[in-house]
């Protein structure tokens, strides 16, 4: 059964901005873990198939960047949880605050 915000989440465009770690900030790939590179390269669709070490992985991310895929997002999440997140904020009148919980 499809729900109703699946039809909302098909023309989000996801930005770094939407995804915590998609970015470099700044930083050098050969600084960064092996799990940050993975995860950077994941948000730009990459299958991370024959990929085994650190410097294999910094030389994956330099490709994307060299040739402009960097900027490239997918949601890395097989739930879509970043889509969907965006679509429903996306979704707010303007001006108007997303609605979030706080436990106390």
């Amino acid at each position: 059964m499809a729900s109703s915000s699946t039809a909302s989440t098909d023309t989000v465009i996801l930005t770094e901005d939407d995804i915590p770690g998609a970015s470099l900030a700044g930083r050098n790939p050969s600084s960064l873990k092996n799990e940050e590179l993975k995860f950077w390269l994941r948000c730009r669709g990459d299958s991370l198939k024959g990929l085994k070490t650190k410097a294999q992985l910094v030389k994956r991310v330099q490709e994307y960047i060299k040739n402009g895929r960097d900027t490239m997002m997918v949601d890395p999440d097989p739930d879509e949880i970043y889509t969907k997140r965006k679509a429903r904020v996306s979704n707010l009148p303007n001006g108007a605050a997303p609605v979030t919980s706080s436990v106390k």
